[in-house]
């Protein structure tokens, strides 16, 4: 099923056990943390931003501006306003308001199957067979499965996560611009989705490919031009009184098997179910040797970094933001696991082969020996 000889072919038999290894016991560690630390996507804190969301853009569809709306509304739903980021982008409560509401909903909708054909054409391109390529955009399914809910019309996370797949999946020597242009889409949404881009400039630098690195930079600098007037205008409508919070929680992996459960096919599993799937996935797409796999890969851990450290307990639904890639990493588990186990067990032994005795030279033909034999005797007589 994989589209190019495993990377894990290439490493040592002793490397290959280190790296078993070390996949066992993150996920033995999850299991075992997933029956002592009691997760759920399935909080009241979700609820309220699904209406904190609504209720902003339905005033700024009745002309209402953003920055007004917004702390408005975050101090009627009893949010903290402080730091300035809990405001979040204007970007897509912007593009809401202008759109009828099943216009945005057809266009998510249509965002989430261009990133299943987008990656089922990259599999076919890249050597993939028909039947294998339909199983792989059947497994994909399960990462944007959520987005065809009408609730999700609403998360930034979703959005953004679908975007940031997509530039994954159209990245080519010929198409980066196309990359480019989504990453950038998917930044000015939701800010979570800033790695992508500093993923790419880094590996655009080492390929010295230096026009696509300039159009990563831009998207880099685009961004914190955005960012910083967002909250420039944002802190206008900070009152002395206005509450604060923070973001520096270190849930560490606990906190991440939580964010994993924003996945249509763990979405109701337990989490210990979670604790196998996560790493499975990272070694899905580690075992991926091709371009787009290294950068996926990269993405992905970027973000289970990021939530190691950051992220309050009821900020789990941030794993929308990643939810494609981890199920773009188990498309390649099987395969990608299959090729280390294969290269971490020993080699048959070989036999030796037979080797003619040096002081015994073989004869020339049958009964030369005998013959030269008669020979030497006759001349003593």
């Amino acid at each position: 099923m994989a589209i190019a000889p495993s990377r894990f072919a290439g490493l040592s038999t002793g490397h290959a056990r280190l790296v078993l290894l070390a996949f066992a016991f993150v996920m033995l560690a999850g299991v075992l943390l997933s029956f002592s630390t009691a997760t759920s996507k399935d909080g009241v804190e979700g609820a309220n931003d699904l209406s904190l969301y609504r209720a902003v853009i339905e005033r700024m569809k009745h002309g209402e501006s953003y920055y007004p709306v917004a702390a408005s509304e975050l101090r009627e739903h009893s949010y903290a306003l402080r730091p300035a980021l809990n405001f979040r982008l204007p970007t897509l409560a912007t593009l809401l308001a202008l759109l009828p509401g099943f216009a945005g909903l057809l266009l998510l909708r249509t965002l989430a199957a261009s990133v299943v054909i987008a990656w089922v054409a990259r599999f076919r391109r890249d050597g993939m067979r028909w039947p294998h390529a339909t199983a792989a955009g059947a497994v994909l399914f399960t990462g944007v499965g959520l987005a065809v809910s009408e609730a999700a019309l609403v998360w930034h996370e979703v959005w953004s996560g679908l975007l940031t797949a997509l530039a994954l999946a159209v990245h080519g020597r010929r198409t980066w611009g196309v990359s480019v242009g989504l990453a950038l889409c998917a930044v000015l949404i939701r800010e979570l989705a800033l790695p992508l881009p500093l993923i790419m400039l880094a590996l655009s630098v080492r390929e010295r490919r230096l026009g696509e690195a300039a159009a990563w930079l831009s998207v880099i600098l685009a961004f914190l031009a955005a960012l910083s007037a967002h909250l420039f205008f944002a802190t206008q409508q900070l009152l002395a009184s206005d509450p604060a919070n923070g973001w520096v929680a270190i849930g560490g992996w606990g906190f991440i098997l939580a964010t994993a459960k924003w996945n249509l096919l763990l979405s109701t599993a337990p989490t210990w179910l979670n604790a196998l799937i996560v790493p499975t996935a990272i070694i899905g797409l580690a075992g991926l040797n091709e371009r787009a796999g290294g950068r996926a890969l990269a993405a992905l851990c970027s973000w289970l970094v990021v939530f190691f450290f950051l992220g309050r307990p009821d900020n789990h639904y941030w794993g929308l933001i990643y939810a494609p890639l981890l199920a773009l990493g188990c498309v390649f588990a099987a395969p990608s696991l299959l090729a280390l186990i294969q290269t971490a067990l020993p080699a048959p032994d070989r036999p030796a082969p037979d080797r003619p005795a040096p002081d015994r030279p073989a004869p020339d033909r049958p009964g030369a020996d005998r013959t030269a034999t008669d020979q030497s005797l006759a001349q003593r007589r």
